[in-house]
């Protein structure tokens, strides 16, 4: 507010927001007016003791919190490191997460019902994942990780099979139309780029390496499965 000379001071503005599940609330920091900090914009957990001041306040008060656009819904908190991967299922039913960023040491890809509650976590990469798909029928998910594997697992998290790029660091994956077939993008320690087309069994379908010097770091396949887009760093 205004100070004795008419200044107006840098005060905190923080936004509280009730947990729709029933658990402790959220706060949304907005900062410092006229200021700013690395706090600034993010979300916050409020603890247990700290939510049951929030509801003796209310109580207190005699207010009533709006419950109307409360968010977030839930907050999945089970990484430790930074979250760079987020894949719905096709059906919409399970969503997967992984912290995929090079020097990551969060190696497990977490699974989740749509309503937010952990289902299981995915352990047997030894690197960051940075590529996860899911299947057409959302039957299966294959994970693509700096350790150079594809791994495919079941919807529920069970490990079916393990696929040795043997290229260098997987960094992306996708799953074609049909079901029936992977491509991954590998980069091996020179910097050379090899797109991989396998079977769901593990055959090797098909390789390509880069000829145009772009490292490509997204692949689709469209509706036909006939042939795949690439394209990455060298604007091909």
């Amino acid at each position: 507010g205004d100070n004795e000379k008419g200044v107006f001071m840098p005060f905190d503005v923080v936004h509280y927001y009730l947990d729709p599940a029933g658990g402790p609330g959220y706060l949304y920091y907005d900062g410092l007016v006229n200021g700013g900090s690395e706090f600034d914009r993010n979300w916050y957990r409020v603890t247990p003791t700290g939510e049951a001041a929030m509801q003796q306040f209310f109580a207190t008060q005699g207010i009533q919190p709006d419950t109307t656009g409360q968010v977030p819904a839930r907050v999945l908190s089970e990484h430790t490191e930074a979250v760079t991967e987020l894949v719905w299922s096709p059906d919409g039913s399970r969503l997967a997460s992984s912290a995929g960023w090079w020097d990551s040491k969060d190696f497990g890809v977490r699974l989740w019902s749509a309503d937010g509650i952990p289902i299981q976590t995915l352990y047997g990469h030894s690197a960051p994942v940075q590529s996860i798909t899911w299947s057409p029928d959302s039957a299966m998910l294959a994970t693509g990780s700096h350790d150079g594997a594809i791994r495919l697992w079941s919807a529920d998290g069970d490990r079916i099979d393990t696929i040795e790029a043997e290229k260098g660091q997987v960094i992306e994956l996708s799953w074609s139309p049909d079901g029936e077939r992977l491509v991954s993008v590998s980069i091996d320690e020179t910097g050379l780029d090899t797109i991989q087309e396998w079977s769901i069994a593990g055959e090797l379908l098909n390789t390509t390496t880069s000829d145009t010097g772009s490292i490509f770091l997204k692949v689709v396949w469209p509706t036909n499965d006939d042939y795949i887009l690439a394209g990455g760093l060298g604007y091909h």
